[in-house]
């Protein structure tokens, strides 16, 4: 997501400064810039203005930059029309004309001369040296920050290396076990599981309601079918609230009458993925690794789509070898906030049974059995780009999916129709069972409906948004709200990791009321933890979130803004991740041709994993 930059860096000098005055790096990319110029004694500004670019590229999801589009790129973010007045300069503010000026007269560098600029940079290692002290990387003309480029090289050789054997199954009983647990009219869920049997990695790929729960579950059984003695798993996910959902429902799953009879393996509770690697509190790191592996034989890591490259590194380096790694989630998605698309890149690579075994580890499953309707029509129509069908479900008058023509960058929200009852009907039911000390109902209420943003600032932000709702309850209820910041009924969003508490970025609650005073409501209605609210850091009042910050979530309702005509945002990930968090009914607001647009652009993140261009004698990073 891209935050241009409101503060002039006094330190700035030269191409630095020229490109933070235009709003295109911010204080963060211009001290990275800065510092690894002065301890490099790089002062080359070609050298120095990748630096910071690359940094930005981090910033915004990528792990790398390609310096013949990086110039378009950048322009196509400036001009940005829900984010224009955040703008430094008044006049890129206003006319997209000069703001491309203002752009185009930068003094960026010709692509061959900079490449050539890189290549003879002591900053700058090339692909087949050895991991060295360089801070940047150019690989097939890819420039990473030289972090980046290890870690996806350490990816890939960790899945290479888990590959290069396959577990020994009995075949036959894997095969009658399959038959007995897997109808033949989905043979992709058997395949999936088949896959998890045969390999030591693999992926269980799909959109909501296509079973990959119940296939996880079903597949559990046959590995401790063909396993010998019920294995050990860890179900995990990026967020608390996912970590959760995962357990209630593979449990659920072993109510089926068809799973009586057969041995369930033994499944710890959900986990967090910080807390599954034994996150070190506010000191940082983990303790599990490749000198203290996980003692798992199953990892199932849910909501892989939310991981990003660090982490997704750190899971691979703390399996044991004979643990099998099985990924749930859905590569259609928005990826993670911070840089990588790792399911969407895993996917992608090819990723087969073993080196012996070209079966695909890959299965994405295609029917859906809990959803049907408007919001699965128009789910599968954005996901596959088709503009005439998505437009056919949203006129066909079917009340589960709604858009409205309004334009909320000059309309006020109380103009949609409809969306007022769903903000305030919810929120005064949760401030009411707030007060009355009922946790478990507040939760609930809290995700009856959820606004959902591309941008966090701006007309069409999170932040708009929020002071718009908070200045409606105070007219619908006065005086509530006044009693500080932790105020009985104030919904809040988590926005930092606290392992040492199991709080971590994305947790959502409500502050009820108890008879200890004021607590945080934290996690799922029905297995919430009531904490001090001053013990946790970093809280925001939740009327309304990111699309980004809603995966891993579902609610009821969903009120979808829509990004406006020009905006980067506007991508096909965005939209169907938006959509496919609603179960009974989505409002988009917007119009066809907002809706076109969306589906025409695919999201835009450059990474350099599951490119599949190094030759095969380059670096080889391992664990």
């Amino acid at each position: 997501m891209t935050d241009i930059a409101r503060d002039h860096v006094i330190s700035a000098t030269g191409v630095l400064r020229d490109f933070n005055l235009a709003g295109i790096l911010d204080l963060g990319d211009v001290h990275l810039a800065q510092t690894v110029a002065r301890l490099h004694r790089i002062t080359d500004p070609r050298v120095v203005l990748a630096m910071a670019l690359t940094a930005r590229a981090v910033r915004n999801g990528s792990s790398c930059i390609d310096l013949t589009t990086i110039r378009s790129e950048v322009r196509e973010d400036l001009l940005d029309p829900a984010l224009r007045d955040l703008t430094v300069q008044d006049a890129a503010s206003h006319d997209p004309d000069e703001a491309t000026a203002l752009v185009e007269a930068l003094p960026w560098p010709e692509p061959q001369d900079w490449f050539e600029a890189l290549r003879s940079s002591p900053a700058v290692a090339d692909p087949f040296a050895e991991v060295n002290r360089c801070p940047l990387r150019l690989d097939d003309g890819l420039l990473h920050l030289e972090r980046h480029w290890v870690t996806e090289r350490r990816i890939e050789g960790f899945l290479a290396a888990r590959r290069a054997t396959s577990p020994s199954v009995d075949t036959q009983l894997l095969d009658e076990s399959l038959a007995r647990l897997f109808s033949p009219s989905d043979p992709l869920q058997a395949q999936a599981a088949r896959a998890a049997a045969t390999s030591w990695t693999s992926v269980v790929a799909g959109g909501p309601g296509t079973g990959k729960t119940t296939t996880i579950a079903r597949l559990l059984a046959v590995l401790a079918k063909v396993h010998g003695q019920p294995p050990t798993v860890a179900l995990a996910a990026p967020s608390g609230k996912a970590a959760a959902r995962l357990h209630e429902a593979v449990l659920g799953a072993w109510a089926a009458p068809d799973l009586a009879g057969w041995s369930k393996p033994r499944i710890s509770a959900g986990l967090t993925v910080h807390r599954l690697l034994g996150a070190r509190g506010r000191h940082g790191g983990f303790r599990k690794g490749p000198d203290d592996p996980l003692a798992h034989d199953v990892v199932v890591l849910d909501e892989v789509s939310m991981l990003d490259l660090f982490l997704f590194e750190r899971v691979l380096s703390a399996l044991g070898p004979r643990t099998r790694l099985v990924m749930v989630g859905d590569p259609h998605q928005l990826s993670s906030v911070e840089a990588g698309r790792v399911l969407a890149d895993v996917t992608r690579l090819g990723l087969t049974v073993s080196q012996a075994d070209p079966t695909p580890a890959v299965v994405e499953l295609q029917h859906n059995y809990r959803f049907s309707g408007a919001i699965q029509d128009l789910a599968h129509a954005v996901r596959s780009g088709d503009h005439e069908a998505a437009a056919s479900v949203l006129s066909s008058g079917d009340d589960s999916v709604q858009l409205v023509d309004v334009d909320l960058g000059h309309a006020s929200s109380t103009e949609v129709p409809g969306l007022l009852d769903d903000l305030l009907g919810p929120l005064t039911s949760m401030i009411d069972a707030a007060e009355a000390g009922d946790a478990p109902q507040a939760l609930r209420d809290l995700d009856e409906h959820r606004l959902l943003c591309a941008h966090r600032e701006g007309p069409f932000g999170v932040g708009r948004f929020t002071r718009e709702v908070a200045e409606l309850l105070r007219r619908a209820r006065p005086g509530h709200g006044h009693a500080g910041e932790h105020h009985v009924g104030r919904p809040v969003l988590a926005t930092t990791n606290q392992p040492d508490i199991n709080v971590f970025n994305g947790d959502s609650g409500v502050m009820v009321s108890t008879q200890s005073g004021v607590r945080l409501a934290l996690g799922p209605a029905d297995q919430h933890r009531l904490l001090g609210a001053s013990l946790v850091d970093g809280l925001e009042t939740l009327y309304a979130m990111t699309v980004h910050k809603s995966q891993g979530s579902q609610f009821n309702h969903v009120t979808v803004v829509l990004p406006p005509l020009g905006s980067p945002l506007l991508t096909r990930e965005l939209l169907y991740t938006a959509l496919t968090r609603a179960t009974q009914r989505v409002r988009l607001v917007g119009n066809l041709d907002q809706v076109e647009a969306a589906l025409a652009r695919p999201t835009r993140r450059l990474t350099g994993l599951a490119r599949g261009t190094r030759a095969e004698h380059g670096p080889q990073i391992s664990g």
